[in-house]
């Protein structure tokens, strides 16, 4: 195909938003932005569980921003690296306040995002044992058992449908 009129293949190629040839649709800003974004995403949570307590405070604040400014999963990672950043602090205020910000993945996210909210749960309960809050995190583990059952008969099904179709693939062969 012609390129459009004012604009020659060389104008087009240099610019940051072209792909390689071929047909592959061009890139929308949002997955551009996830792709950017991810890639920060990584270096904070880097930062957020670190064993230094000065990196992870400014993860953190880091963080706070990425989760008002972000959207979709991005976002609910952010807040799940927030808070497993506030549990490994030694104040148990800064851990029940990482526990309150894990929580909100399952209150919020747990139908879209089940296997985060599990791990929040579970990484909640062993926050709250480890300050001693032996009651809360014990209610959390039942919570954390419920999620598993669930998984584990998704994932049985789930590998039943892909067994079958797989069967059903070779005797097509």
């Amino acid at each position: 195909p012609q390129p459009p009129a004012g604009k020659s293949r060389e104008a087009q190629s240099s610019s940051p938003d072209s792909l390689p040839s071929g047909n592959l649709p061009p890139a929308t800003n949002s997955a551009k932005s996830a792709a950017k974004n991810g890639a920060k995403f990584l270096a904070l949570w880097a930062d957020a569980v670190s064993s230094d307590p000065a990196a992870r405070k400014k993860s953190r604040t880091s963080l706070a921003q990425m989760i008002r400014s972000e959207e979709g999963m991005l976002r609910v990672w952010a807040m799940y690296a927030e808070g497993r950043s506030l549990v490994m602090e030694s104040d148990p205020d800064e851990v029940r306040k990482g526990v309150g910000k894990m929580l909100m993945i399952p209150a919020a996210y747990g139908i879209e995002m089940p296997r985060l909210a599990e791990a929040a749960v579970a990484q909640s309960a062993i926050a709250l044992a480890r300050i001693q809050d032996g009651e809360s995190a014990a209610i959390l583990r039942r919570i954390q058992s419920e999620y598993q059952a669930q998984f584990s008969e998704g994932s049985e099904k789930d590998n039943g449908k892909q067994n079958e179709t797989q069967i059903d693939k070779q005797k097509g062969d």
